[in-house]
């Protein structure tokens, strides 16, 4: 069964690098395929790639990252940082 870029998402925790190999094996699928799922986020600024030589680390950033650039950020629960609550 083919994963998206949504399964991907759905492993991270916001704030804790990741790599392909770890997300590869909790989803059951090769690692280039999840290499591939996350080239296209981190090309679409949905993760924070981290190239450090090898292997590659991607992560959801925090509020006030730095390195967010035009990346959502996220809280540890996965709210968005701003989003109003109800009353």
């Amino acid at each position: 069964m083919p994963i998206t870029t949504d399964d991907v998402l759905a492993t991270f925790t916001p704030g804790v690098p990741q790599m392909a190999g770890e997300i590869a094996d909790e989803l059951g699928v090769t690692h280039e395929t999840v290499r591939k799922r996350l080239h296209e986020l981190a090309e679409n600024d949905r993760v924070v790639a981290h190239d450090h030589g090898r292997p590659t680390s991607y992560r959801i950033p925090l509020p006030g990252d730095p390195e967010a650039g035009d990346v959502p950020t996220q809280t540890p629960d996965g709210d968005e940082p701003d989003t109003p609550t109800a009353e």
